[in-house]
């Protein structure tokens, strides 16, 4: 209906732009209204409960020069810098980390900076797969070569171990090994996700954490979101089946503390297996 409106009203363009000028200043004083505060206690509230220190984490994060305030940061930067402080005050070494996921590098990259005596281990679609090619806009070529080249210097540290593989082979390539801590950032679609969680239930040592990205709990927020190809409420129904089974409990952080957040809300899961939070 929306849309269908659009185009009616830009077969008068003056009309068009009168009332786009109107909603746009009306969506600002929405966004303006929204109370952070309730967002920011929210998932304060979580770090605490997780034994995880805002303090050490705001000196994390302005060691790598990332703001612990700044409204488009995503909270697994927070979240893993926090986990640092947990591992560390339970007498813990971090030897390995797993992350589905490598997109650019960055989050791995930064990884292997706080975590410099663990080996970092990242997988992602082969290159020249269809899958990989078709997505995020690389299958423009200069596109493609920039994105390979910034995820070739992100990826230029000791302790990372990049492999492009998919993740449906996660168990049989990872059989005999175990992780301290495990990032999901692949497909947020069914099957995928469900079977990379599933997998990686049986990878991650017994008092390790499992994060989750971009789950979403209310399917109505995906009617709306202009990359709703990328996202579903499956990792969600997943998790919670876990959850009622009591094999998992799990935590569910805001992904970003964020005025857009009234839009509709993304979330960044934790868990542990339950008799070892």
């Amino acid at each position: 209906m929306k849309e269908r409106l659009k185009e009616i009203l830009k077969i008068h363009p003056p009309s068009y732009r009168i009332l786009k000028s109107i909603y746009s200043h009306l969506k600002g004083r929405k966004y303006l209204n929204y109370n952070l505060e309730n967002d920011l206690k929210y998932n304060e509230d979580l770090l605490s409960s997780l034994e995880l220190d805002v303090k050490f984490i705001k000196s994390i994060l302005i060691k790598y020069d990332l703001n612990y305030d700044d409204q488009k940061l995503s909270w697994h930067y927070h979240l893993f810098a926090g986990f640092k402080r947990r591992f560390e005050n339970r007498n813990i070494n971090v030897d390995k980390i797993l992350e589905i996921g490598t997109f650019n590098g960055e989050f791995t990259n930064f990884l292997s900076e706080i975590f410099p005596d663990a080996e970092v281990i990242s997988i992602d679609l082969d290159d020249e797969s269809h899958a990989f090619t078709l997505s995020y806009g690389r299958e423009e070529e200069k596109k493609l070569i920039k994105f390979l080249e910034i995820r070739k210097n992100n990826l230029d540290n000791k302790n990372i171990k990049f492999i492009q593989m998919s993740s449906l082979e996660l168990e049989n390539n990872f059989k005999n090994e175990s992780f301290d801590l495990i990032w999901i950032d692949g497909d947020h679609l069914n099957p995928q996700v469900t079977i990379d969680i599933f997998q990686c239930l049986k990878l991650i040592k017994k008092n390790g954490m499992i994060c989750v990205d971009d789950v979403i709990k209310d399917d109505e927020i995906l009617k709306e979101n202009v990359n709703k190809e990328y996202l579903s409420s499956e990792s969600f129904k997943t998790l919670e089946y876990f959850n009622n089974l009591e094999y998992l409990k799990t935590s569910y952080f805001l992904k970003r503390v964020t005025r857009r957040n009234i839009d509709g809300k993304k979330f960044i899961s934790v868990s542990s297996l339950k008799d070892f939070i």
